[in-house]
């Protein structure tokens, strides 16, 4: 959506490059971006899609992604990391490690491009309501949404479950 300068739910967006680390699926990614364009009749070479199909230890080689986006010309709005557990080579329970780590994803990304970090993880096996690891993850994020399966109907929900400036959002099911 932010690609194409699309609504999301409702919500506006603005055109803009979009840096996707696809640490874990990324064989699957592009198929998943072909088919998303096509359902819509939009052509996803006219999308500032940027893909690095890698795990990367981002705590220790952020720089190298900014210099490659440099090396492009390009400054995401939006960088999507997927996942955590890919792209971090710390102790998930440190809260000291995994602050560290969200600083860096922020200095180096947010505060260098003033663009959104999309971080992409899993939850727990005992707390499916809450990231896996550390509370430092939900302490340092702005937002944190939740994605839940619903394996009998098919169904996904979007919750969002924490908004530092403002009111959580409406579920959203897809």
């Amino acid at each position: 959506h932010v690609a194409h300068g699309l609504p999301w739910l409702g919500r506006i967006t603005a055109q803009a490059p979009v840096l996707y680390i696809a640490a874990e699926g990324g064989a699957g990614l592009w198929t998943r971006i072909h088919a998303w364009h096509k359902e819509r009749g939009l052509r996803w070479e006219d999308a500032p899609i940027y893909v690095l199909p890698a795990a990367i230890d981002l705590q220790q080689d952020a720089w190298r992604v900014v210099d490659a986006a440099q090396a492009l010309g390009i400054s995401p709005a939006l960088v999507i990391v997927d996942t955590l557990s890919q792209t971090y080579a710390g102790e998930e329970n440190s809260a000291n490690e995994m602050a560290a780590y969200l600083r860096e994803l922020g200095l180096r990304f947010r505060d260098l491009w003033q663009s959104s970090v999309l971080l992409v993880h899993h939850t727990g096996h005992q707390a499916t309501e809450r990231p896996r690891g550390s509370s430092a993850i939900r302490s340092n994020v702005d937002f944190l949404l939740g994605v839940f399966r619903d394996e009998k109907e098919m169904l996904a929900t979007l919750t969002s479950v924490k908004q530092k400036d403002g009111e959580l959002m409406s579920d959203a099911i897809f």
